[in-house]
């Protein structure tokens, strides 16, 4: 039977082969290790806002287009976009414990205090559909375009119904 002193001695000489398990295993524990990410919901009546917002800048944009007499348009998204905010987060090392604590960072102003907000992610649109009343003949792939670029989305996301104005 092996001693473990001669074990020890054996599988510690290669000190490469010791130092790429140490990596690998805390590699490994680093992937489980969960990441917090801080993000609000933006509220239903920012949401509310952007969505009308982009609707009338949309119909906007349709009337300047030669042959469109008037537009109607309807947005759809996938979610109502989100917010971070910053976090002063600390952590504290107790021997055998380990505490993790965060904490929301906030600005005074003359308003109260304010939450610090890192980023702004857009609610994400998922398509759009657009009655428009126009002239005979107005071209649908002018539409399509001008929609698909306004909007950043792909043209099989857009449904457009044409109403000549007879």
């Amino acid at each position: 039977m092996y001693d473990i002193k001669e074990l020890l001695l054996k599988y510690t000489k290669n000190r490469k082969l010791i130092i790429i398990l140490l990596m690998l295993i805390l590699g490994i524990i680093l992937i489980f290790i969960p990441s917090e990410k801080h993000e609000a919901k933006i509220s239903d009546s920012s949401f509310d806002i952007i969505r009308d917002g982009e609707e009338k800048r949309l119909v906007g944009l349709l009337r300047e287009i030669d042959g469109i007499k008037n537009a109607k348009v309807m947005i759809s998204y996938s979610d109502n976009g989100s917010k971070e905010y910053y976090y002063d987060e600390n952590e504290e090392n107790e021997e055998v414990r380990m505490k993790k604590s965060s904490k929301l960072v906030a600005l005074r102003g003359n308003e109260g205090e304010n939450p610090v907000l890192i980023r702004e992610k857009a609610p994400e649109i998922n398509g759009a559909s657009i009655v428009i009343t126009c002239e005979p003949g107005l071209s649908e792939e002018v539409v399509y375009k001008t929609v698909s670029r306004a909007l950043g989305i792909e043209v099989h996301k857009i449904q457009i119904v044409l109403n000549d104005g007879r």
